[in-house]
């Protein structure tokens, strides 16, 4: 039979996994599945899961987690190397989407005092706090020689993967603006080499994000238009982008954006059918039921 202490700290024990069950495992999936079937996230602020491989940098987190939150309820040691490595991994996808959603952290603190909605940015820093700990309970359950990954050059070699993976998955977005200003250019010959250097390098879903004013970040777009443009309260700034976007996507496709179907997430308001308002100035605008049958110049 266990004593008061003994039941004292079982107690303590079982609040303590259950805490990094749910920060680790629970609210990251959730957060998942709300984000896969709802894109809150993408049309409210940014897109967090733009492209497969951003996708997957997110679904990891969890499923590493569960994986050594149940070696640790087990005691299990056999595959200390491997869940090192993959819990230092963790620990920076967490903290890069916790930078990420840095600028919004405080209101979503106050949002889950009305709304529970307010955990969900939140769960990058959760997930972040959980893999820390049990990168601490991973330390006491090594032996004596701990994995490499435990190690601080190990978590340095694993900081400089991640860094290179995250660098990936951003690099066609960089090299999608770059494409629009050479696009954009005075220069006839550079406006050509703009577009090559799209057609090669640049990413069409996310020059067609672009295209709409109110929305269409991804990732650090957000973080780099909250601090250089005030996006969250001036949406003006962004004007001169959407308009060299626009003009790019119609020379490089032949169509213009709204022509297109509009990509999920997107948050603009000329999309509802309820808003039959239309402005004859704007040449973008697609007038609902409205069709021509005959052009003819004589």
């Amino acid at each position: 039979m266990f004593d008061e202490k003994d039941y004292g700290y079982m107690k303590k024990s079982n609040f303590y996994f259950g805490f990094l069950f749910f920060a680790g495992i629970l609210l990251p999936t959730i957060s998942f599945i709300v984000e896969i079937s709802s894109r809150w996230c993408a049309e409210i602020l940014f897109d967090p899961m733009p492209t497969w491989w951003h996708f997957l940098f997110v679904i990891f987190v969890p499923i590493t987690n569960l994986q050594t939150w149940s070696a640790m309820r087990k005691g299990q040691t056999e595959r200390l190397g491997w869940l090192s490595f993959a819990n230092a991994v963790t620990i920076f996808i967490s903290l890069f989407y916790t930078l990420i959603f840095a600028p919004v952290t405080p209101f979503a603190f106050i949002a889950i005092i009305y709304f529970f909605v307010g955990l969900l940015p939140l769960a990058p820093l959760f997930a972040l706090i959980a893999s820390i700990l049990m990168r601490r309970e991973l330390k006491k359950m090594s032996p004596n020689i701990k994995p490499f990954a435990l190690q601080w050059k190990g978590l340095a070699a694993v900081f400089g993967l991640v860094l290179i993976a995250l660098s990936l998955a951003e690099v066609p977005f960089a090299l999608t603006k770059i494409g629009i200003r050479r696009v954009n250019s005075e220069n006839i010959e550079e406006q050509n080499k703009g577009l090559a250097f799209l057609r090669a390098f640049g990413n069409e879903g996310y020059l067609l994000r672009l295209c709409y004013s109110s929305s269409g970040m991804v990732t650090t777009d957000f973080l780099v238009s909250l601090f250089s443009a005030n996006i969250m309260f001036d949406d003006s700034n962004n004007s001169s982008l959407t308009e060299q976007s626009q003009k790019t996507f119609y020379r490089l496709t032949g169509k213009q954006y709204r022509q297109v179907p509009t990509p999920r997430g997107i948050n603009h308001w000329e999309r509802f059918d309820s808003w039959d308002t239309f402005d004859e100035t704007d040449s973008s605008r697609i007038m609902k039921g409205l069709a021509l049958t005959v052009s003819q110049i004589d």
